[in-house]
């Protein structure tokens, strides 16, 4: 839902959904993923929109910021990590 907000408030429609939930597995062979990873937990996406990831980036941490949801947000080149933790955090 939050990424489904966060293509509205940017007037994008096609949301990329580059990862979401992944097994204990499949996150071992996942470059970078942490183990006990927020994915693993069916509570984060990584996403792609038609726009800068940057942009996307800081359109999610507005959002968050007004309310909308309490989670983690991460900036990459790509893609950006969206999830709903409970507790704000930015990387």
């Amino acid at each position: 839902r939050v990424a489904d907000r966060v293509a509205r408030e940017m007037n994008v429609g096609k949301v990329e959904v580059v990862s979401a939930y992944r097994s204990s597995a499949y996150n071992a062979h996942c470059e970078g993923a942490r183990v006990g990873s927020w994915h693993q937990a069916n509570v984060a996406v990584d996403v792609k929109f038609q726009a800068r990831a940057s942009q996307v980036t800081a359109t999610a941490r507005n959002l968050r910021d007004r309310g909308l949801f309490k989670g983690g947000v991460g900036g990459y080149s790509e893609f950006t990590h969206i999830d709903t933790r409970g507790i704000n955090t930015n990387w």
